[in-house]
């Protein structure tokens, strides 16, 4: 069974019907998708996951593959799912990052003088 590393570093099992709801609404009023479209996409990507062998795997790269098909198969769907999980620099959103000192108080009203 394949875990799925949240952001914030819990863990959950592999859920395809997630992928596929997932897929349902970006792929929405697209005429060449449909129902069986979506769950050949998610079990090729569960597939895809399972021959790596690795029983940890990150949402982020989960995202990363789902965009990586829907851009051969559907741009604007691609472009659908990349406007939530793909920031200004091309970077994933789903991708933890660590805050920077300078970051740590937003607006600095907690600093001392």
């Amino acid at each position: 069974m394949i875990k799925v590393v949240k952001r914030a570093g819990h863990a959950e099992n592999f859920a395809t019907d997630k992928l596929v709801t997932v897929l349902r609404r970006v792929c929405r009023h697209r005429p060449n998708l449909d129902e069986a479209d979506f769950r050949r996409i998610a079990h090729a990507i569960e597939a895809q996951l399972d021959d790596r062998g690795e029983r940890f795997v990150r949402s982020g790269e989960i995202a990363s593959l789902v965009l990586d098909r829907l851009a051969e198969i559907d741009p604007l769907s691609h472009q659908r799912l990349a406007a939530s999980y793909v920031d200004e620099a091309g970077n994933l959103r789903t991708d933890a990052r660590p805050v920077a000192a300078d970051e740590a108080h937003q607006l600095g009203l907690f600093e001392s003088d």
